[in-house]
C-alpha cells in the first residue's frame, strides 16, 4: 500500500493537523466570575441554616428551646457583622465575638440558643 501524502502534501497535512489540535486545546477567554452575592438572613429558618453552615451552633444545643425574634419588621436594615455572645447560667457574659462574612443579617433579628449545660448563645447583627 502506498501513501497518498508525499513531500509537500505530507508537510501540509501535518501543519493542518497540528493547527487543529492547537485550536482545540486553547481555552476561550472567559469572562471573570461574577462577584458572589451576599445572602440575606431575614427569618429564623435561614438564620439557623447559616449558623449551622458556619458551624456556629454550639454542641448540646436544644433545638426545641431555640428562640428567634424579629424586633421591628418595619425596618429592613442589614449588616454583614454577626455578633455572638455567650452567657453562663447566672447571665454573666463569658465570651463575645464578631464575625464578618458574606451574609447580610437583619439588624432586628435575634437568635437565642440555650444549651444543655445552661449556657446561652445569642446571635445578633452589630
Amino acid at each position: 500500500m502506498t501513501s497518498r501524502f508525499t513531500g509537500k502534501r505530507l508537510l501540509l497535512a501535518a501543519a493542518v493537523a497540528g493547527a487543529s489540535v492547537a485550536a482545540t486545546t486553547v481555552p476561550a477567554q472567559a469572562a471573570p466570575p461574577p462577584a458572589p452575592e451576599t445572602q440575606k438572613v431575614d427569618d429564623c429558618t435561614s438564620a439557623l441554616d447559616v449558623l449551622s453552615h458556619l458551624k456556629l451552633l454550639p454542641r448540646g444545643a436544644e433545638p426545641g428551646r431555640i428562640l428567634c425574634d424579629v424586633r421591628d419588621q418595619s425596618k429592613e436594615q442589614y449588616s454583614n457583622e454577626l455578633h455572638t455572645e455567650r452567657t453562663d447560667a447566672s447571665g454573666k457574659t463569658v465570651e463575645s465575638d464578631t464575625l464578618l462574612g458574606a451574609y447580610e443579617w437583619l439588624r432586628s433579628l435575634v437568635v437565642q440558643v440555650p444549651t444543655a449545660n445552661d449556657l446561652l448563645y445569642v446571635f445578633t447583627a452589630k
